[in-house]
């Protein structure tokens, strides 16, 4: 509880430092093209996003919602605008361990087919482009089962016609779950962030703000609202709903100063690897007309032939790919028991990170064995209520 009332004075006061922010204009600021947003779904939802973070989109909204992901994910999001802009983002997410990950984004706007002209003539001089471009390192850092921080580092460079501009910046955030429904994201993005032209000209890109709540109501059915502040522009909030029709068919509702966004997606579970594709539509921010957003990703290495997951073999050291533990339950007159070691420990329905998690045990708590399958025990929580945990964080004790 002590948990739980610290983070909701954090939230508190970082939602109130919004609305008692100056109301001033921020048109025309550097590096309009990263405030875009990033992947489908979470356009769908408005933006309300960072504290959900839970796919490679994480690297943009908020890094340290990239320790969530325990396979390797890949995503990648194309729409057109107006204007003859396009704007795409590619991302990656690869898991390091149980507590690290790290990631790797691009985001690209170009304008291409722009005409040029000397004087008043039919036909253009000739035709050019202008690109924008960002590189995101991500890290992200599970701290303990409650706090997750995140980085990254990014390099720019923009190209107008003849001249162009390079630098580089950062991000910070961090994700706080102090229960299994309900999480916290703040993140602080282009910190420090700036861009030379070759002209020698020096831009630098205004800091945004970003904190959120997202409360998962049901195992289907997700709320999250954000709030938002850009350089020296009006604090702004966004809104998202994420139903899950039979955890297959997710439906989205989205607001932001933008407008009305909403969306729908489809996951395909494959025998190496899960697809996954999500459709977005909403306003853009420019002209205010219609935008239509795809994403399509991979999570990759879902199960492997002996039945758990393949990612999870991957992250685990050279002592954790010992024999599996057998099934025994007794041993001369006394039953087996698990003690955790962890400080938490994640409780899942059956023998894989694949399987839906249905809790959290502490250090030094114990629990009796039912059985094993492959490096996974099942233990009893309570009288007639099972879960399965990994064998690397309990160890057997006889009583």
């Amino acid at each position: 509880m002590r948990v739980i009332r610290t983070f909701a004075i954090i939230a508190s006061v970082f939602f109130v430092s919004f609305a008692t922010a100056q109301a001033q204009s921020a048109a025309g600021q550097p590096g309009a093209f990263l405030r875009l947003g990033a992947g489908a779904r979470a356009l769908a939802l408005g933006g309300a996003f960072s504290a959900i973070a839970d796919d490679p989109s994480a690297g943009y909204w908020n890094p340290a919602g990239l320790s969530q992901l325990n396979r390797i994910h890949f995503s990648a999001t194309h729409y057109k605008m107006s204007l003859d802009r396009t704007h795409n983002f590619i991302a990656g997410a690869l898991p390091l361990g149980y507590s690290s990950t790290i990631g790797l984004s691009w985001i690209g706007l170009g304008v291409n087919g722009i005409e040029a002209r000397s004087g008043n003539t039919a036909q253009p001089d000739f035709i050019f482009s202008n690109s924008y471009n960002a590189l995101l390192l991500s890290f992200a850092q599970k701290i303990n089962p409650y706090l997750s921080l995140g980085l990254n580092v990014k390099g720019l460079y923009q190209k107008l016609y003849n001249v162009d501009a390079s630098g580089f910046g950062f991000d910070a955030s961090l994700l706080v779950r102090p229960t299994d429904n309900i999480r916290f994201g703040i993140s602080v993005q282009d910190i420090s962030s700036s861009v030379k032209w070759s002209t020698g000209r020096k831009e630098t890109l205004p800091l945004t703000y970003r904190g959120g709540v997202a409360l998962n109501v049901t195992d289907n059915l997700v709320l999250a609202v954000d709030a938002y502040k850009i350089g020296q522009d009006s604090p702004g909030l966004a809104w998202g709903v994420e139903y899950r029709a039979l955890n297959l068919m997710p439906i989205r509702l989205g607001y932001s100063d933008q407008g009305v966004a909403a969306g729908a997606g489809v996951a395909v579970p494959l025998q190496s690897m899960d697809l996954s594709i999500d459709y977005a539509f909403g306003k853009d921010q420019i002209d205010g007309g219609e935008t239509h957003k795809l994403s399509i990703g991979f999570a990759l290495f879902k199960k492997s032939s002996t039945g758990y997951d393949v990612a999870e073999t991957y992250r685990r050291s050279s002592t954790d790919l010992s024999s599996p533990p057998d099934k025994s339950t007794v041993k001369g007159n006394k039953e087996v028991y698990l003690k955790v070691l962890a400080k938490g420990l994640n409780v899942r329905t059956g023998p894989g990170v694949e399987n839906e998690k249905i809790g959290v045990i502490y250090k030094d708590q114990e629990y009796k064995k039912v059985t094993a399958a492959g490096y996974w025990y099942q233990i009893e929580l309570e009288p007639g209520k099972y879960g399965w945990v990994h064998h690397k964080y309990v160890k057997e004790v006889l009583k």
